[in-house]
């Protein structure tokens, strides 16, 4: 039987393989092994990706010791955190020597969990040295100090000649509201996310007159007494937006009159008191290209409210022929969901749920939608987290919850049969995060934990 030596390969098909490995694996089996691979992988090799997320300490160490200096010109896209399994590396990066300057080619950050001021000071100012950066991404990052200074760092991206997308999921912790507030319009920036900073009505204006090519856009809304309703708002070029609205009925209704191109359109709000008869007169009047309608409300009713008829009512608001011929956009509420925290919430959403996230506390929790035969078992496929809290029980879970796609799991021991039955596979599942109820007789954590164990093959982190 004929066998090859993997260096008869012809380097094409040696390029080939090396697109399917990450950069540390390539550079660390590979770097200095002969001068063909050398020649290979710092020469034929154009580009690299780094992603540090789930790289060992070691590993990341001898990398950026070792071979990060010989590859800083070919480096597009680099990826950072300081999450738990990864503690510090951001700052560690920036400590071997390699300025951002001699990264010239950079086109991508991500920057993950990052919590020092100081550090995200330097990598603001660091990135005006990118010629070519045209994605900026931070996701979890949390300051308590330098909110106001780190603010205005962040209103100078839209300096940035190249920035198409920028992601920025950042928390300060701080009395004061710090709004991302541009002075300088970009003509590049075409996809904007801001989290943890809510808008009103004048505070929009300004960031879209600021980014007049934006398509997509991801904010969260508030009203403001002091906003001047009557402003005009600039014709935007906006196709797909997710809205977050609380108690902020005014803004959420004012940004939808004036994105007349949005063709997909997510919404969740929290007491805003909308029906199905008001969201259709928003969608006939001034939004006649949308394609795809995403919806997620919750309705907070006092001990005395008959929550059955309110269920009725809005489910019936939502019955008409725009919802259930024209489109086909289902809902279902569920509520009776959790006797402790919500038990007088009403939580309504479209069909399938669009979500990534989902809370099962009790199994006799009460649902009901507008489709007229409810027995869908995709209705969430899209739902990547559950939080599991139900305490174990004889009643049953309806068979409408199916959770088939789940990629994390925060489950409380003891759990019960039902968890099995909406989350009949596991073989997508990578973290686990366990807490214990509090009860008052003793169970088997350790039989338990090693049957989901069982049923996750891909499971690598595990959270007490």
């Amino acid at each position: 039987m004929y066998t090859m030596n993997f260096e008869q390969l012809a380097n094409e098909l040696l390029l080939d393989i090396f697109e399917y490995l990450s950069a540390v694996d390539i550079l660390r089996a590979f770097n200095q092994l002969n001068t063909r691979f050398d020649t290979l992988l710092l020469t034929h090799s154009k580009t690299y990706h780094l992603h540090f997320r789930s790289v060992s300490k070691h590993d990341f160490r001898f990398f950026c010791q070792r071979n990060l200096p010989l590859i800083a010109n070919q480096i597009i896209s680099l990826t950072l955190s300081d999450d738990i399994e990864t503690p510090n590396s951001i700052n560690s990066f920036l400590s071997y020597g390699i300025t951002f300057s001699q990264m010239n080619s950079l086109r991508s950050i991500k920057i993950h969990h990052l919590r020092s001021s100081m550090v995200m000071h330097r990598l603001l100012i660091e990135c005006h040295h990118f010629p070519h950066l045209t994605r900026l991404d931070f996701t979890d990052c949390s300051f308590k100090t330098e909110s106001q200074s780190i603010s205005n760092q962040l209103n100078n991206l839209w300096k940035l000649p190249e920035l198409i997308s920028c992601h920025m999921d950042i928390d300060f912790h701080s009395e004061g509201s710090y709004t991302i507030h541009p002075s300088t319009i970009s003509t590049s920036l075409r996809s904007l996310s801001i989290e943890s900073y809510c808008y009103s009505c004048n505070d929009l204006n300004n960031l879209l007159r600021h980014t007049p090519s934006l398509q997509y856009l991801h904010i969260l809304l508030r009203d403001d007494p002091d906003d001047d309703l009557s402003l005009t708002f600039p014709t935007t070029s906006l196709v797909t937006v997710k809205l977050s609205a609380y108690m902020s009925p005014l803004t959420l209704t004012t940004i939808l009159k004036h994105i007349p191109k949005l063709r997909c359109l997510t919404v969740t709000t929290d007491e805003v008191n909308m029906n199905g008869h008001n969201w259709e007169e928003i969608i006939v009047k001034y939004l006649p290209q949308l394609k795809q309608f995403h919806l997620k409300m919750i309705f907070r009713l006092e001990d005395y409210d008959n929550k059955e008829q309110r269920v009725d009512d809005l489910l019936n608001s939502f019955g008409t022929q725009f919802w259930l011929r024209e489109h086909q956009w289902f809902v279902r509420c569920d509520w009776n969901c959790c006797e402790q925290c919500d038990k007088n919430n009403i939580y309504l959403y479209t069909l399938p749920y669009a979500f990534d996230f989902y809370s099962v506390h009790r199994a006799n929790i009460k649902s009901k939608s507008t489709r007229h035969v409810d027995n869908d078992d995709s209705s969430y496929d899209n739902v990547r987290t559950i939080g599991y809290e139900i305490i174990p029980t004889c009643d049953r879970i309806s068979p409408v919850f199916r959770f088939k796609n789940l990629h994390h799991l925060d489950v409380h021991l003891p759990f019960d049969e039902n968890l099995i039955l909406i989350a009949p596979e596991l073989d997508q599942l990578i973290s686990l995060q366990v807490s214990t109820h509090r009860l008052d007789y003793e169970f088997d954590a350790q039989k338990q934990l090693q049957a989901l164990f069982n049923r996750a093959p891909h499971l690598t982190s595990l959270i007490f």
